[in-house]
This record gives structure tokens, sequence and C-alpha cells, in this order.
């Protein structure tokens, strides 16, 4: 399997080198990029800010960009990414080529749900723009396609309004999985970021036992405000 680290978003590909699969930072938590007899292409150096429209919140850039460097940009401007994933360190490319999910999957949907176009480079050497109005077959396929329909090279996407960096949580412990449905229930239509951790070496009465936390955006705080890091409640 060769490596070579793509620059230029905009270069030819080499068909003495195929077949391709792009690489984004890794972090994958399955064997994704496995390519025998092929070759990889590295995407971390796209990693370039092409535009940002602080009036709408819609981002352009290239798809080697890790989501934390993204955040960075836009979080202090009043804008967040609409779904993040469990880790920071993943590149907006491989959230396309996943269509990973975050804590609001139930009101948000997945990440691939709020990109509005994006560049592909195919095998056969095209650059195709495409997004749900122009190629929306490829479109549809190229979200969630692992990299199989080509290198993603360029996204765009709509990012949401927040008025503040910090979050409220909420922090419930459960006995039994009777309880957890109960609460996810009712906390899942209230909080828009929900996650529970159950507690699988668990028998008998304890059986489903763990911790449900709940959250949301916090709203604008006076300067030098001390928020709670925690609030838990027993069930």
């Amino acid at each position: 399997m060769r490596l070579i680290e793509w620059r230029d978003r905009t270069a030819p590909l080499s068909k003495a080198d195929a077949p391709f699969l792009a690489l984004g930072n890794g972090r994958s938590q399955g064997d994704d990029c496995l390519n025998d007899d092929g070759t990889l292409l590295l995407t971390r150096s796209m990693d370039r800010l092409i535009a940002f429209d602080r009036g709408t919140g819609i981002v352009d850039c290239e798809a080697g960009i890790l989501l934390g460097d993204l955040l960075r940009w836009c979080l202090p401007q009043g804008w967040m990414l609409p779904v993040v994933p469990g880790t920071r360190f993943i590149t907006v490319g491989g959230a396309v080529a996943n269509d990973v999910h975050g804590r609001n999957h139930r009101g948000a949907g997945s990440f691939g749900r709020h990109v509005l176009e994006m560049d592909l480079l195919r095998s056969t050497g095209e650059h195709l723009r495409i997004g749900p109005t122009e190629q929306a077959d490829l479109f549809a396929a190229t979200i969630g396609g692992l990299g199989l329909t080509g290198l993603i090279t360029r996204v765009r996407l709509r990012m949401i309004p927040v008025s503040s960096d910090l979050m409220l949580t909420e922090g419930i412990r459960f006995g039994h999985l009777d309880a957890f449905w109960d609460i996810n229930d009712r906390l899942g239509a209230e909080w828009p970021y929900t996650i529970a951790r159950i507690d699988c070496v668990a028998r008998g009465r304890r059986l489903g036992r763990g911790v449900f936390v709940a959250g949301r955006h916090a709203p604008p705080q006076p300067a030098g405000t001390r928020l709670p890091r925690w609030r838990d409640r027993s069930r």
C-alpha cells in the first residue's frame, strides 16, 4: 500500500497509483482505510478555511481541516458545528464520509444532513461539484460512503448559532432499565444533547443501571460568572 500526501485539492490523480482511498486523521473506530495494493491519499494537508459568512454561519473549507480547528475559529464568533462526535480530532471530510453522529442525533440528525455542497475528485480525474440538487445521487452516496465515491476535497456546511461556548448539563443516575426509559423519554424531549452510560456488568435488580447526561447550550453569561461544573440527581 502506497501513501501520497495530498496538498492541492485541484491536482489531478495519476491512474498509475489506482485504486485510491482517502485517509483523514485516522480516528475512526473501525478499519475504514484498508487499501491493499492501492494508494492512500493523506488529506490532512488540505486544511484551509476557505470562507466563513458570519451572518449566515455558512462555512467553506477543505476536507482535511479538523473539527477542533473549525470550532476554534467559529465558536468565538457565535457559531457551532451542528453535529460534534466523540472527538474533535477528525477531519471534515472524514465526518462526511462516515456521516458521524453526535449527542444531539435525535433532533439534528447526522453530519451529512447539514452539508450544502461538496467538491469531489473522482478516480477518472473528474472534479465534480455535488449537492442536494446537483449530482444528487452521487451526493447522497458520498455522505456515509467511506470515500468509495471519490476524494472529498472541499465541503460547504451550515453552522448553528449559539450565545455561549459553555454548556449546561444535568446528570441523573438510574438504578435499572425501566428508570432509564422513563428518563430518556422525559429529558430527551427537553434537552437537545443526551447520552447514557450503562453498566453492562451489573446483574439482578441492578441490571441496566447507569448515568444519563443531558445538555444544552448556555445562555449569555455576565463577565466573571462562575457556573457549577456538574449537577447530579440520583434516581
